[in-house]
This record gives structure tokens, sequence and C-alpha cells, in this order.
């Protein structure tokens, strides 16, 4: 036991502390004198702590933590280090370790009578843990006896996971070694392929290793050019039994062409390893290995060549920068230790010392909320008692704690520390501590070091360290073979052998590169089938699809993963893989059909492009491949079909004329809507390759308002025709937006209107701006493909035939994309979009009005005299979005719908103008809507109903434009700050004597008057009322509306003209004899705050 020697190191510490600290000058005055009185007049909280550790000669970690743990108590004891406690009742307590140490000789049975004795003999308060060998024991015996024991030096999972309540770690779990290194090697390191080798019969290497090898195969899986490609493990039985077993696990690792080594194995062994790689000359990029290139003497014995650049891991390196308030920081810690015991101090010796800080902030954190009743009524000239600190510690009544003012603590003292300390968040110089469920930190930051020049640096986490990490390896340097002169190989001069290689060479690798494209061609193929098809039994089905008519499907539910997801019928694309007896008569049927269809069709304005089976033999044979699927043209409007153009040039000759790209768009003009004319049918044959990369393609398109394609299920039979794919996409659940519109019993205020558009313009941009390839059109008649969510927000279905260019490599050189520039690099395909889009808003803004969406664009095909000049805008519903929604919108409306594809806006400028008008746009509507009410105010009530502001178009009134967006989308938005504004407040004199003499309802009165006056005035003023409460009034300048140079000017007109306002109103018009109002008002200019609370 070394009570002695820690006697002896606290007269030591105190004489060295007042020979090397400075005096302080006499200027620190009366506070520094108090405090000192304060500390001296400090009652002792002397707690008894211990730990059983054996000398150096078994275990050197057992040595060093006994030195860190009688470091800090010897500071602790010391003036220097004292720690003081000022309690409840004003206190104060100076916190003491009386600490014990004994020496097991590394003897199980020895420590645990010494670990009895420690808690049963000495009843010692709290343990310390010692050696990872007797951690299980020492915890399980701290458990039964209700001791807190907290460990210094074990990070192994197993034994926290245990959840022994009373058991505390302060190291990071060794599975978190290998991390950064592994990172490191994967995104910097250049490595490719990683050689693992652990020991198994110990615990650390064994868990040390298997954590290593799961995060490489994650990180495998997230870097496809990084593969872990063998973990050997092997028993110490193995190693002893074979003298060459170590050489043979080198030469594995080059025979698996391994770039860099991870190991986990003791110290002999890995200094083996080490030098065998060193001296076989095998480069490594990297080279990892558990503590060993920690110990002293690693570098030495490896030899420094061997060992330069070799990783590791460790809890604390004397160079990495942490900090606390009590030592400093790691460094100071260090010259401390030193000046102490004559040596450095290692990472258990600091893992030690900063535990019986840790322990000792607990403390002080738990007694700084309680009283000592058993001082009660002690006064500052009498002798406080000494306090028994097991009746403390382990009797409720002798201490009263709360947990914050009004909340008592029921529970001992020992239980309040405990629970002080399990929610700790303190740094320290070994690093932070935050204790997890199972009570182990899961703050600390593993270092992970390398050797240098023979010293073992400090390398990450990169804001803990100075040095900077070398990987990869710098490569050993080439040897050159010198040749004579004019050397011959067999019968050829060097020259014409070089010759030879170079086209031989240069044959194989052209061959091979064919090989390789082949081989790349199948494995995208099979990636793609993996990432994108989905099996039928994947899928949990609510509501299969439904046939509604011809080849219309009703789109079903199921659930895919535990997401809700819509199954899409795709008429327009037949599964060629699957041979279906039925096939040759139904293609020979459609086909008919088709053709019938085709040559009845009179008005064919909008061909739309869709996906059709590829024709069989007779006999129901698959012609060229049964993998193959055929594109084709077909009248019929689809999902996944588009529109190549809008509208024929209304403006061209008089006779009709028909034509097709041989790209694909296929346009008819027509003069004065006259005349008839058809597409032919072109195909394209697709292989089920090519029809993945359409989803591909499709998937890749991410936008918060673009429908995203989850994959594809090639046969959903018996639901479904075997033959035919479905398309799995996220579930909209409010359906498409053109049946919506069609529903008498759903409306669209104009928030949610205005918000549909903004969506569709920011999508569209998005989509658009796509290239190598284009986007082909996107949109829909009707704006069938555009989908509301459960919030009512669009979401635009992208076609798979709008991605066709995808299958041709059609590539365009790369602009970037500005607001200058967006409209001259506008496609043709995006100006016929925008005018289907401009269609489709005008449907949007007179739904329900008398207009049919349905014959939204034929309806004005008969009289051209009913559009709006030089569109396809019919010239009622211009009127009818005019008068209801603001000239803005309709302007824009008018634009996106102009004959000429050059006077059309792009995308981006629409979504702009949109962005910049939007609150704008939605005043405008209500304000419209407000007018229009008032003139038909005798009508029925259900129209004033039907005109009363949405909840939405009120947050718009009542709050700035970007507060209301936060708001709507159920977000609080951030505080704000407003460096200058003018506030006005007033109030009504006299007020509580009003309101006693006249009934409720004419005070309610009196206060209507009177702030609708004012808020007259402040409307005019454009100032911002923030709020009424009883006869108080609040508003302010410079907030919703800019008024930077004379919001103080304004503010100041608006006070006298409430002034005026007030006194010209009578208190009560019944009782005269009671004068008018009168207020008093306040101003203020200055910063203030703004946020939305509650």
């Amino acid at each position: 036991m070394d009570k002695v020697h820690l006697s002896l190191l606290v007269l030591c510490y105190v004489l060295l502390t007042c020979v090397s600290t400075p005096v302080h000058a006499a200027s620190t005055g009366a506070a520094s004198a108090s405090a000192a009185a304060a500390a001296a007049a400090a009652h002792e909280l002397s707690f008894s702590v211990g730990i059983i550790a054996g000398q150096a000669d078994c275990w050197s970690g057992a040595e060093d933590a006994h030195l860190g743990h009688l470091l800090f108590a010897t500071k602790l004891a010391s003036e220097a280090g004292a720690m003081h406690v000022l309690d409840r009742d004003g206190i104060y307590h100076r916190i003491l370790f009386n600490y014990t140490r004994y020496n097991d000789g590394c003897e199980p049975q020895r420590h645990e009578a010494l670990l009895s004795k420690l808690i049963n003999d000495d009843q010692v308060h709290f343990v310390f843990g010692s050696s990872p060998a007797f951690a299980h024991q020492e915890s399980i015996m701290a458990k039964d006896s209700g001791r807190l024991i907290y460990h210094c030096c074990h990070g192994q999972d197993e034994l926290y996971e245990l959840d022994m309540s009373h058991v505390f770690g302060i190291q990071a779990s060794n599975s978190r070694y290998p991390d950064q290194a592994l990172k490191s090697m994967a995104l910097a390191g250049g490595v490719s392929r990683l050689f693992i080798f652990s020991l198994e019969d110990d615990n650390f290497t064994a868990s040390t290793c298997q954590a290593a090898a799961y995060h490489a195969k994650d990180l495998q899986q997230l870097h496809s050019s990084f593969k872990l490609v063998q973990h050997r493990r092997y028993t110490n039985k193995e190693a002893a039994d074979d003298p060459l077993f170590y050489e043979k696990i080198v030469d594995e690792a080059i025979r698996m062409k391994a770039d860099a080594v991870l190991g986990c194995e003791l110290m002999e062994p890995s200094i083996n390893i080490t030098q065998l790689f060193h001296a076989k000359q095998y480069y490594l990029k990297a080279l990892w290995l558990t503590t060993a290139p920690t110990q002293p003497g690693f570098a030495a014995a490896a030899g420094l060549d061997a060992a330069e650049n070799v990783l590791s891991a460790t809890q604390w390196h004397p160079q990495a920068h942490f900090t606390d308030a009590y030592f400093g920081t790691a460094a100071q810690y260090s010259t401390e230790f030193e000046a102490a015991f004559g040596k450095q101090p290692s990472e258990v010796a600091a893992a030690a010392t900063a535990t019986a800080y840790s322990l000792a902030m607990a403390l002080k954190e738990a007694f700084e909320l309680c009283r000592f009743p058993d001082l009660a009524g002690l006064n500052s000239n009498q002798t406080a008692p000494a306090l028994d600190m097991d009746r403390v510690l382990f009797n409720q009544s002798a201490v009263d704690c709360v947990a914050e003012p009004g909340m008592p603590v029921t529970a001992t003292g020992y239980e309040w520390v405990r629970y002080q300390l399990a929610k700790q968040r303190l740094d320290t110089i070994f690093g932070k501590i935050e204790f997890d469920e199972f009570r182990r930190n899961i703050a600390k930051e593993v270092v992970t070091v390398q050797v240098q020049s023979g010293v073992v640096e400090a390398v990450m986490p990169l804001e803990l360290v100075n040095k900077d990490l070398v990987m990869p390896a710098p490569a050993p340097p080439s040897s050159h073979h010198t040749h004579g002169s004019h050397p011959k190989f067999g019968e050829l001069s060097q020259e014409a052998f070089i010759a030879v290689v170079i086209v031989c060479g240069s044959s194989c690798i052209l061959t091979l590169m064919g090989i390789q494209g082949y081989l790349y061609r199948r494995r995208r193929a099979n990636s793609l089938d993996s990432q994108l098809v989905i099996e039928p039994k994947e899928l949990q089905i609510i509501n299969a699809p439904e046939c509604q008519w011809e080849d219309s499907w009703e789109s079903g539910k199921a659930m895919y993963k535990g997401t809700l997801v819509s199954l899409d019928p795709l008429p327009e694309i037949w599964n060629a893989g699957v041979v279906d007896p039925a096939r040759s008569s139904i293609l020979k049927q459609m086909r008919e059909e088709k053709s019938a269809k085709l040559a009845s069709t009179k008005e064919s304005i909008l061909p739309t492009p869709t996906l059709e089976i590829q024709g069989s033999s007779e006999g129901g044979s698959i012609s060229e491949s049964q993998a193959d699927i055929e594109m084709g043209v077909s009248p019929k409007t689809s999902r996944l079909g588009f529109s190549y153009k809008a509208l024929a040039d209304i403006e061209g000759s008089s006779a009709s004329q028909s034509e097709c790209d041989s790209n694909g768009p296929c346009s008819t003009k027509r003069a004065k809507f006259s005349g008839s004319g058809t597409c032919p049918v072109f195909t394209m044959i697709l292989s089920r390759y090519e029809v993945l990369k359409l989803f591909w393609r499709s998937r890749c398109l991410q936008h918060p308002s673009a429908v995203p394609v989850i994959g594809i299920v090639w046969s959903l039979a018996p639901h479904l025709p075997p033959s035919m794919p479905v398309l799995v996409r996220e579930c909209q659940e409010l359906g498409s937006l053109a049946s919506v519109m069609e529903n008498e019993t759903m409306t669209l205020d104009a928030v949610k209107q205005f918000d549909i558009v903004k969506d569709l313009s920011s999508a569209l941009a998005y989509l658009h701006t796509q290239e190598n390839p284009a986007m082909k059109p996107i949109l829909h008649p009707r704006l069938e493909g555009v989908l509301l969510d459960k919030h009512c927000r669009a979401r635009v279905c992208v076609p798979l035939a709008a991605l066709s260019d995808a299958l041709t490599g059609k590539a365009t050189v790369r602009v970037e994309r500005t607001r200058e520039n967006a409209r001259a690099l506008a496609h043709e395909w995006e100006l016929t979009d925008v005018q289907t889009f401009g269609i489709g808003l005008a449907n949007l803004f007179t739904a329900g009005k008398g207009s049919s969406s349905d014959q939204s664009l034929n309806a004005f095909l008969v009289n051209r005299e009913e559009l709006v000049h030089g569109t396809v805008l019919p010239t009622n519903q211009f009127q009818s979005i005019l008068s209801s929604h603001g000239t803005e919108i309709a302007e824009l409306i008018c634009r996106c719908c102009n004959i000429s594809p050059s006077d059309r806006p792009c995308f981006v400028e629409v979504h702009e103008q949109l962005e910049a008008k939007h609150a704008k746009m939605i005043h405008d509507a209500a304000r419209v809507r407000r007018n229009s009410s008032i003139s038909r105010s005798s009508r029925h009530h259900a129209d004033a109903v039907s005109s009363c502001p949405s909840a939405d178009e009120l947050l718009y009134e009542l709050f700035p434009v970007h507060v209301a967006e936060a708001l709507k989308s159920g977000r609080l938005p951030d505080p704000e700050p407003f460096p200058m504004v003018s506030l006005f407040f007033s109030d009504i004199c006299g007020y509580t004597n009003i309101c006693s003499s006249l009934e409720t309802h004419q005070v309610m009165d009196m206060l209507h008057r009177l702030y609708s006056r004012f808020d007259e005035l402040a409307k005019d003023m454009s100032l911002f009322k923030v709020e009424t409460v009883g006869d108080a009034y609040l508003c302010v300048a410079n907030l919703k509306t800019p008024q930077p140079d004379y919001h103080a000017q304004l503010m100041a007109q608006f006070a006298f003209g409430c002034l005026a306002a007030a006194n010209s109103e009578l208190i009560c018009p019944s009782k005269p004899e009671l004068g008018h109002i009168h207020i008093r008002v306040g101003l203020h200019a200055g910063p203030v705050m703004g946020a939305v609370v509650g």
C-alpha cells in the first residue's frame, strides 16, 4: 500500500508549486482575498478511492494507471490544484481523494482477494479499473457490492454491453481503431487490394480486425476500386507449430497482390512481419498494425527503414490537441507528469488521470446542487463538524439535492453522483467524455499515428494534430538494368524485336479492349437489372392495376420495402422476353385496331410516340431476339407518351401538309385549322438493356418536383398479361392534377394554385437544362402527367419517350446555362412544353368556371377570332384569369401560349418571374377576389363563404413572404435580425375606469372603431401591424416593407395621425358625456429581432 508514498508526493508537490508559482500583484484586491478566505475555511469532502494494480514487470500499463491516478490525487491535495464546491447554503467544501493502491503481483486469485479487501474492509467509495485482463472480474464484484467502478484502460464493447449500471469506461471502442486509416486508404491512398490478418485467441486483436473487415466491405460498396482480398484468421497454436508461419502470411499477402495490409497482432509478431515485408522488398502503400508501433522501441527493433510510415492507432498522444480547464493542454500535462515521475506519460497514464478528473467533476457538479442538513444553522464563526462521507453518500437524509429549482431529488448522494457522471459532457487532456446508454465513452476520438523518421507522430484526425499523413507510402527507387551496345534477341535486332513487340502488343490490346467492351456491357446490363428490376414477390399488392378500356389502365398500389408505391402498367411496352402463346394474335389484333384508328382520325394534332411490342412471325416465334422491344408511334394518348409539336403552325400555308422528322418528331401543319393528316408509324428496335437504360436515365433525374422512379416489374401475372411490364413509382396520394381539377368537391385556392405552378416551372426548368442528351417534350395535354402529393404539391412524371435520345448516343456540346443565355440555349422541345404549360395553367386557373379542360384546346379551333391575338389562348379564358388572378399571371400565360416559339419564354425565365412575383400574384388574386366579393355581396351566402381567404392566403397577408413560405411548409422560420426599425406603441388613458363604466359590447365597439382607423393609417403608410393586446397597439416601420431612409419620419406622422384619430372618436356614442378617447404614444428606433414563437 502506497499511502506513505502519497503523503510524501503531496508534500513535494506543494513545495514545488510554491517555488514555481509566481506571486500575484496586490492589485488583485478584495475579491482574491475573499476567495482565499473561503478556500481556507472550506470543509473537506474526502472520498476514498482505490485500485488493484501490479508492478511494471507483469503489465507496464498497470503501473502507468497507478501513476496517472496518483498524479491527480496529489494535485487535488495541493493548494494549486484545490477543487471547491459551493453548496446551496453558500458553504464552501473542498474535494479530496484518499487514494489506496494494492499490488496483486498479476495473480488472478490475489487480485480478487485484494479487491474484496478494498471494497469490504477498506470500504472505498469508488474503484478505478486496472488491467483489461481483470476488467470483467472487477466489474462484476463492483456491481455486486454496489460500488461504482470507472475503467481507464478497457475499450472492448462486450463488457459494456452487459449493461451493468455501476460500470463506466473512458476509452473509445477498439472497433473504431482502423476506421480512419481505412477511409484514407480507400479515398486518398489509392489502395485497391487490402489484406487483413488477425490473431483470434486474443479478444482485442480479433474484435479489432473483425470490425476492420466489416468496415472494409462497406467501403467496397461505396468505392468499387477498393477491395478486401483476404481476411486471414489464425490461432497461437498455428503460429507456434510452424516456424515459418509469419513468413507464409507475408507470402500469402504478396501472392494476393495486396497493396495494403492491416494486421491485428501482438508486439513480437508485428515486428517480425514488418521486417519480412521490408526484407522481401515488397512495396505496400500502407501497413497498419494494432498498438505495436505505439510502443517504445518498435522502430528500433523493426529497423528504421522497415518501420517507416507504418500506421497504428492509440487512444492518446501527447502532441494531440486535447485540453481541459484543470491541466491545460496534453503537452502541459506531459510536462507536469514528467516533473513528478521522471518519465513521459503513456496513453494509460493519461486515461487514468482523466478518469480521476472526470469523477471529481461529477462529485463537484452533484454536490453543488445539494445542501447538507448536518451543517444546518452553522455560521462563519463556528467550526464545522467533520462530515461522515459514508452517511453523505449512502444515507438519503444526509443530503438534500435538487435537479433544478423546485425539483427535489429523492435519491442517495451516491445515486446522485452516479447520475451526474452518466450525463457528463466534459473536455479532458485525454479527449471528450460523453457516455451512451451503456455508460461507455462515445465522444472520444481515436488518434491514428504513423512512424515518421523513427518517431511516432499523430496524423489523424486532422482537427487534433499537426503532422500530415503519408499515404500512399513513397515507392522505393526502381532499379535500372544497364544494357550493352546493340543487344540481339535471337535472330532479331533490338529495333526489330521492339517493332514485333509493339505490333503484337497492339493487337492484344485491341482484342482485350473489344472483350472488355463486351464484358462491360454485360456487367452494365447485370448492374441495371439488379438495381432496377423488382421481383413480384417483393411487392405487397394493395390494389392491383385494373383495365379501364382498350389499353388504358388504372394504376394500382403496393407496399415495397415499407414504402407506398404506385404500380403503373405500361401497355406501350410489351416484354418480348416472355413467350406468350397468344402473342401473335394479340399483336395482329392490336395492329388492325391501330390502323383503323389512324385511318379514321381527322384531327391528329398531337401525335404521341409510344413504346410497343416487336412483331413476331407466324406461329408465335419471336423475331430478332427475345430480349428485344420495339418503339413506335401511336396516336393514342398515354401517360408515358408525349407530343413533339404542341400545336401546328397556325400562320402556315393554306395547303395541308404532313411531314415526319427522320429523328422522330412528327408534325402536322394546318392552315386555319382545316384539313387532316396523319403520321406513319416509325419503329426502333430496343433490347431489354436499352429499356433499362431509359429507366436508369429517368431514375437519375433527381428533383423535389419530379416523381421518383423506383424500378420496373417485367411481369405481374396473374394481375396483368404476362408480357406487360409495370412501372414502380413513389405513390402520390392525391392522384393526377387533371382529376383534381375535374373534381367539384375539391377547391384549389390561389396559394395552392401558385404553389403548383412554381413546382412545375422549377421541375421543368431543371429537366430541360439536362444535356447529353437533351429532353424531348415532357408535358401531356391537360397536364395528365402531373401528380399531386398529400400536401398538394405538384410532381411531374417524366415520360420514358422523352429520354429516347439517351439510346442514340446523341450528345450536345455542354454550355453552362446562365440567366443571360438561358433563352438563347432553349431547345425547340422545351418551347413546345412551354406552350403546353401555358395552356395547362389556363385550364388550372379557370377550372370550375364554365370551361372544360377536356375541350380547352379544341374549343377555339372553329373561330380564330376568339383567341387572344398572336396566341392559342381563348379570349374568355384570358379574361377569366385576369379578373380572378390579376394581371401578372395572365400576361405570363399569354407569353407561354404565343404561337411563335421565338416569342415564348424558357422555363428558367418563367420560374424566375414566378419566384420574384409570387407574393404579389397571391396578393393580386386575393384583392381581386375581395373586390368581386364586395360587388356581389347581395348574392347567396355560399358565394360569400367561397370568397373568404384561405389559411394560406392569410399567412401572406400577416407575414413577410419568406416567413409565410416557411410556416406553410410546416417549419418554424429562423429568428431574423432587423438592424434598424421604428416602433410605435400606444394605450388608452384611463382604460380601466372606462371599462368599469361601460358594458362589454360598448368597450369592444370603442376598440373596434379606434383600431380600424389605426389600421387604415398603417395600411396607407405601408407599416406592419404586429399586435393588439387589450388597449395596447404595436406597429413597426421598415420591417415588412423596406423604408430605410424615412421610417422614423413615417412613424412620427403615423403617431400624430393616431392622436388626431383618437381625439376625434367618442368613447361611447350613446354616452357623449364621457368625452373623446385619449391615448398615450411611445416611439423608438433601433435594431430588433423578429421571430415566430408559439
